[in-house]
């Protein structure tokens, strides 16, 4: 029914603005509303269609105005068809298509109008837009002006109230949100009673907005149903006034969301297990990619210890095995031929013995120190060194060597040069180099020592004017997995275990070794030690 009341009052029917009520009611939805006399021309329509009608065909619609007349001629058969119907007294409910925003199906529901004597003077139309993510309950907006049809049949709840929150009309479908038992259970009520205790300051604040002049769209809050269930509703909230700009009620079109609104919990709850379960899937990943990377350090380590004993039964099998064998060889021909051999004869074997013996004891150092590097033996000791001093001393072991091969030694550092060291390792890493140097550089070449501070590290350079390397022999230096008897042409071979001990000892120190060559050109090894700085 059109409007409830109490059997003994009749305040509201005498006291009501109906024109203003409808009027409200009508403006406050986001449908589209219009009603048409039997001539199809226009007796009402809301302010929304005013605007599609303007937007869409730039045309300002006034009472009166033919609207068979106002839209194109291809949609004409069927708003006259479908007129044609309710004005024979047919009640029901179509799908069509506007264009409007990103939706443009509505339901439109035709409805006749009789005036009190039965007679049908023309037809009410509402289109409602049909919402993509639910299918939206069929809403029969029923319009005759001041009569019951577009409040009974409302799929909102349409609420008025005093200006103090007593209820003074309730359409049925708010009887049924509550759950009351009749329609005059309501009045005399407040509002307020069914709103949910947590959400009255929220309601109560909304109501002083409105009364304040506004008008308020898409409010939210819950109401309590008789048997004490508690519900979500979304609401539009618009005051009634009369002709002289007085509020005299409010209005209330309230939607029940609760579905909507466990749907959003279910999927913020759906969402919360999928993060926890991608953190779940993205840390045991990191398990994975953590053990991956520790097989692959293990790996590497395992290539490490075979190449090294690869490398030691190298050292072992050869290059240890045969300077014995040539220091038995010459001191075996010495002991038998004796007393045959010249004076000249027999210091020539005595200095290959001499030679034999002194390769060879270096080769045991390098391989002990090697040995204990690997076992992680060598402690490191750091301290201020004179590096101009620690190039002096070991310049003097090579000094002999380099004098009978007429070779060149130059020094070129500040005698100021101080470097954060340890002495034993630093001067193993110059010692193999300076013999290095000169071991491949023939007669009459040069071996220079040139050493400079950068604030942070300073750079020493061994230089010689040997026969050099190619690129692809440069790659095979300072690794344990090459044989290094495969590098270069020099008649002088070596195990390379030497310049591998200078990388591992310039490293423990905190600096780096490279190397940089040219074949008939010489070489020119670079070492870095941390600079010592006072404080």
């Amino acid at each position: 029914m059109f409007l409830q009341k109490k059997e003994s009052d009749n305040y509201f029917f005498e006291n009501i603005d109906y024109e203003h009520l409808f009027e409200a009611m009508i403006n406050s939805t986001d449908d589209f509303f219009w009603s048409l006399d039997n001539d199809y021309c226009f007796l009402a329509f809301n302010e929304n269609f005013r605007e599609y009608f303007l937007n869409k065909f730039s045309v300002e619609i006034k009472t009166g105005d033919n609207f068979l007349a106002l839209i194109p001629y291809k949609d004409v058969e069927y708003w006259k068809n479908h007129s044609d119907l309710a004005l024979a007294g047919k009640k029901f409910t179509d799908k069509y298509s506007f264009e409007f925003g990103d939706n443009c199906d509505f339901g439109v529901h035709f409805n006749p109008i009789k005036n009190s004597y039965g007679v049908i003077t023309g037809l009410s139309i509402a289109a409602q837009k049909i919402q993509n993510e639910i299918s939206a309950e069929e809403k029969f907006i029923k319009s005759e002006l001041l009569s019951e049809s577009i409040l009974a049949t409302s799929p909102d709840g349409i609420v008025t109230t005093e200006l103090d929150g007593t209820i003074s009309f309730a359409s049925d479908k708010f009887v049924e949100m509550v759950e009351s038992s009749t329609v005059e259970n309501l009045f005399g009520k407040k509002l307020s009673e069914f709103i949910f205790d947590e959400d009255q300051q929220m309601f109560s604040e909304y109501l002083r907005n409105i009364l304040d002049g506004g008008h308020l769209s898409s409010c939210t809050f819950r109401l309590n149903k008789n048997n004490g269930t508690v519900f979500h509703v979304e609401s539009n909230i618009d005051v009634i006034k009369n002709d002289n700009g007085r509020p005299i009620l409010v209005l209330f079109i309230l939607r029940d969301i609760s579905e909507r609104i466990l749907a959003e919990i279910e999927r913020e709850k759906i969402l919360q297990d999928i993060a926890y379960s991608r953190d779940q899937i993205e840390q045991e990943a990191g398990k994975y990619v953590e053990l991956n990377n520790q097989l692959a350090e293990s790996e590497y380590k395992l290539q490490q210890l075979n190449s090294s004993k690869d490398k030691l039964f190298s050292i072992i099998g050869h290059d240890l095995k045969n300077p014995i064998f040539i220091m038995l060889g010459t001191s075996q021909i010495i002991e038998e031929d004796y007393n045959e051999l010249t004076d000249t004869e027999k210091k020539e074997l005595i200095k290959i013995i001499y030679d034999t013996a002194a390769n060879t004891q270096k080769l045991l150092e390098d391989l002990l120190c090697w040995s204990r590097a690997q076992s992680d033996l060598i402690q490191v000791n750091h301290e201020s060194l004179s590096l101009k001093n620690i190039i002096k001393e070991n310049l003097k072991l090579v000094n002999t060597q380099a004098e009978n091969k007429k070779i060149t030694l130059k020094v070129n550092a500040n005698s100021t040069l101080l470097v954060y060291a340890d002495k034993n390792l630093l001067s193993t890493v110059i010692r193999n180099l300076l013999t290095n140097a000169v071991k491949f550089t023939p007669e009459g070449g040069a071996v220079s020592v040139n050493a400079v501070g950068d604030g942070t590290f300073v750079q020493m350079s061994v230089e010689d004017t040997g026969i050099g390397l190619s690129n692809d022999d440069m790659k095979k230096l300072f690794r344990i997995d090459v044989n290094n008897k495969e590098i270069g042409h020099s008649r002088e071979k070596g195990t390379g275990l030497g310049l591998i001990l200078c990388k591992e000892f310039c490293e423990k120190q905190g600096g780096k070794i490279w190397v940089e060559s040219e074949v008939n050109k010489g070489s020119k090894f670079y070492i870095t030690i941390p600079i010592y700085k006072v404080n």
